[in-house]
């Protein structure tokens, strides 16, 4: 599914749909791609939706909001966080399921 990105929202390049509950948010293919061999700590959501930030547990500064958030989980786990400082994290993936969303989307084109 293409996503617009830049500031008018003119270019479109590959996405991904990632949903997860009632949560829907699109990110760019080419960063999840990145994200998940391990080249990005943090993927920002594009488009019209929610803004959500999917990262590495480990990735929050110790002084931040995402720290808040995440600071009961694994070092190793991956969140979706959404923006809101104030909500908890929209998904949490560890162990298998972490293994098994990294190889799909080390997969991904675009």
């Amino acid at each position: 599914m293409p996503v617009a990105v830049g500031r008018q929202g003119r270019k479109t390049v590959p996405g991904v749909l990632l949903s997860a509950g009632a949560a829907q948010v699109r990110v760019r293919a080419d960063e999840l791609r990145r994200f998940a061999g391990g080249k990005l700590d943090i993927v920002e959501s594009v488009g019209d939706g929610p803004l959500a930030f999917l990262a590495r547990a480990s990735a929050a500064a110790p002084d931040s909001l995402a720290a808040e958030q995440t600071r009961d989980l694994p070092a190793d786990s991956v969140v979706l966080l959404p923006a809101s400082p104030t909500s908890p994290p929209i998904t949490v993936l560890t162990g298998d399921v972490l293994a098994g969303f990294s190889r799909w989307a080390q997969g991904l084109t675009g």
